[in-house]
């Protein structure tokens, strides 16, 4: 681990186990301020595209999710436009987010937009400039563990073009251990 102390765990859904028990742990100030670092650094790396399309996850607050709305608003100030997802089966569809879009809870407890909210085409979404991707621990070349949904994998191979960056609270490992062939790589972390 990155305390230098500990075996690392022999397998990612140990990993998983493990990383969602830190996040818990954090208490919400922590939260923010990792969240305030994630965002003033994506700020310092990030140049947004007037009108470009940027995808972004809505935090759950209950799982200590990374708090993305600061990134929103600021997406927002540039005159970006922010794509989130609705699950709906095993895929995520997705929508433009406004300030006046309407939002609700999932069976996961995530915000997203409601079921009579228009997803936009594909071909549109063939223009996300960035992806951004929520992860609970990521390696040093790209390899990230989640909830084990898989559904950011089969959303990031249909868009290889957006670049993809995860954003962490915590910092990367050297090596994550049971990659699979599905597994796709993000072009970078920030954490």
């Amino acid at each position: 681990y990155e305390e230098g102390r500990e075996m690392p765990p022999s397998n990612k859904e140990q990993l998983r186990r493990d990383y969602l028990a830190k996040r818990r742990a954090l208490p919400f100030s922590e939260i923010l301020a990792r969240s305030f670092r994630v965002t003033e650094a994506v700020k310092g790396r990030i140049t947004i595209e007037a009108g470009g399309l940027y995808h972004l996850f809505l935090p759950i607050k209950e799982q200590n999710e990374l708090n993305t709305y600061p990134l929103i608003e600021w997406i927002w100030s540039k005159g970006g436009r922010v794509v989130i997802s609705r699950v709906e089966g095993v895929d995520l569809h997705h929508y433009l987010l406004t300030p006046q879009s309407l939002l609700t809870y999932n069976r996961w407890g995530i915000l997203e937009p409601t079921p009579s909210t228009t997803p936009l085409k594909k071909a549109l979404l063939n223009e996300l400039k960035i992806i951004f991707v929520p992860l609970l621990v990521a390696d040093e070349a790209g390899h990230r563990i989640g909830y084990g949904g898989g559904f950011y994998d089969r959303f990031l191979a249909q868009y290889p073009n957006a670049e993809k960056i995860g954003l962490s609270l915590f910092p990367i490992k050297r090596a994550l251990p049971d990659l699979e062939a599905h597994d796709i790589p993000l072009d970078r972390v920030i954490y």
